[in-house]
């Protein structure tokens, strides 16, 4: 009994999270933002093919983070705290997180090569900085948001953009009447990044822990009897 109790502790421990990192880079070709950050997933509590609408915080993501330099009024460090939502589709097809995102097959086309909906998604939402409705075209194909001040959110497909409460004049390279709006560039995976996270423990981890208690209580009712 004693040896089923110490291989079950083992397993419990080998069943542990499985954080993922991806380093992630926004870009606007028409100007000089640009928004370089990274995302930590817990890769066993995701859904693959990926259909994620993640409420913040949620066990889900165990990190984020977003450098914006170059733009009008967002520059600056933005964090877990400033977001509300993570939007993170595949469009059906399976991706393989020990590589690079953009490019893996959908089922459409490869994943973040287009901004029409038909190559997933992937972006984000503060709510809390004045975006009361979902702003991404996957949810509202009719409109394209407009953020207000705070942190650089979703106004398109795989785009964020920063917006000060102004509609400003002119046209950029997507036609929408907002500040910066920075597409997505780059995903790439990072597994060699250390996690200050607390890790999460996987259901089956749970269950195990919960067996090893159990047995050890019996044990120890053996003992007193």
């Amino acid at each position: 009994m004693k040896k089923l109790c110490f291989i079950c502790l083992l397993v419990s421990f080998n069943v542990l999270a499985a954080p993922v990192r991806f380093d992630f880079v926004f870009d606007d070709p028409n100007s000089t933002a640009r928004t370089e950050g990274y995302i930590i997933f817990e890769e066993t509590l995701l859904s693959n093919p990926v259909d994620e609408i993640i409420s913040l915080p949620s066990p889900k993501v165990l990190d984020l983070q977003l450098t914006v330099t170059g733009s009008i009024y967002s520059d600056g460090i933005y964090n877990l705290n400033d977001y509300d939502e993570i939007d993170f589709w595949s469009n059906g097809g399976t991706l393989d997180f020990s590589q690079p995102l953009i490019g893996q097959p959908t089922n459409g086309q490869p994943w973040g090569t287009t901004f029409d909906g038909n190559s997933g998604e992937f972006n984000f939402y503060a709510f809390g900085q004045g975006g009361p409705q979902k702003s991404s075209k996957r949810h509202n194909p009719n409109r394209a948001g407009l953020p207000l001040s705070g942190p650089p959110q979703s106004c398109d497909w795989f785009t964020i953009c920063e917006f000060n409460g102004q509609v400003p004049t002119g046209t950029n390279t997507k036609g929408l009447p907002i500040q910066s709006p920075m597409a997505l560039q780059s995903m790439q995976p990072n597994r060699g990044t250390p996690v200050q996270s607390v890790p999460t423990l996987t259901v089956w981890s749970t269950v195990t822990l919960g067996l090893v208690f159990l047995v050890m209580a019996g044990l120890f009712r053996r003992r007193l009897s």
